[in-house]
């Protein structure tokens, strides 16, 4: 990883949860630059979703997890 920004970013996300992740995984498909920030040095001592219910898995069947890759 380089301790270099880029000068411009078009998107910043704040936050690596469920719906940070979420966003900048689709603005990537969609060929949208983003940077995503997150308070936390990487270091998971517990998992922080253990469940998934059946929203989640809704709105998870409509998004980028089922799309095909861009060729």
């Amino acid at each position: 990883m380089t301790d270099k920004l880029p000068d411009r970013i078009p998107v910043l996300i704040v936050g690596g949860g469920p719906v940070g992740l979420g966003l900048a995984a689709d603005l990537g498909w969609r060929g949208i630059d983003c940077l995503l920030v997150e308070q936390g040095d990487g270091t998971i001592y517990h998992p922080r979703a253990n469940t998934v219910n059946s929203r989640t898995m809704e709105f998870c069947d409509g998004t980028i997890y089922h799309r095909a890759p861009i060729p």
